[in-house]
């Protein structure tokens, strides 16, 4: 799979968050980690479920009623970048809990 290919796929998670972002958080990368409070446990708890949707969609013999297997990867795709971010800025680790009203880290 080339770049241009794999840009394709993932374009439509990226358009999906930027949509979200704005129903949710603004976009604001702060307000988006408060949606976490309990860092990598608030990741992970996500990553699951979404996987957990997926592999019931890919059990199911009918169409589903509401969220697609599509749409589900496409969150799953998000919820990875989020922790990726999350990662990304130094703040993994295992017992830390961030602070939701503040959405900032508590020590």
């Amino acid at each position: 799979m080339d770049r241009q290919y794999y840009q394709c796929l993932i374009d439509p998670a990226i358009a999906m968050v930027i949509k979200k972002g704005a129903d949710y958080n603004n976009g604001g990368r702060d307000d988006l980690h408060a949606y976490f409070p309990f860092g990598m446990k608030s990741y992970a708890q996500m990553i699951h479920v979404k996987s957990s949707r997926f592999v019931s969609l890919a059990k199911q013999t009918t169409a589903p009623n509401y969220e697609s297997a599509r749409d589900t990867l496409l969150d799953l795709i998000n919820y990875c970048v989020f922790a990726l971010d999350w990662l990304n800025e130094g703040e993994a680790k295992p017992d830390q809990v961030m602070s939701a009203t503040r959405g900032g880290r508590e020590t």
